[in-house]
């Protein structure tokens, strides 16, 4: 099974060396993926952009990824998601069923992020 054309994947990730790991491993799957660092700056952005999937870190910085992913409103509340962590906890896992949205913990396989994309995009 492949992807749609021209699917855009968002990453919020704030760690540098993670955000640029997963840029790489979503082109090389040949999906077009823009990173963000900070929340505010994807909220800023997400309205000039078709994103089809966002993978967002539970961990932001100010933020938890399930509060950033509220905040889309409700035009975009359903878009899919994948929420990563480092830290496995069983609330973050129920929350992230609610809102739809697939969990992965780190460290993850690029087959793992490819599999949980594909689960979450219609």
């Amino acid at each position: 099974m492949a992807f749609k054309e021209d699917l855009l994947v968002a990453v919020v990730e704030d760690d540098e060396d993670m955000r640029l790991a997963l840029l790489g491993a979503l082109r090389a799957l040949g999906l077009d993926a823009r990173g963000f660092s900070e929340p505010l700056d994807f909220l800023e952005a997400v309205g000039q952009l078709e994103v089809d999937c966002l993978v967002l870190d539970v961990g932001l910085p100010g933020k938890t990824g399930f509060e950033l992913y509220e905040e889309l409103g409700t035009g975009r509340k359903h878009l899919p998601v994948v929420f990563i962590t480092g830290r496995d906890d069983l609330g973050w896992r129920a929350t992230a069923r609610s809102m739809r949205g697939e969990y992965l913990l780190k460290p993850f396989s690029g087959v793992a992020l490819r599999d949980a994309i594909m689960r979450a995009v219609p």
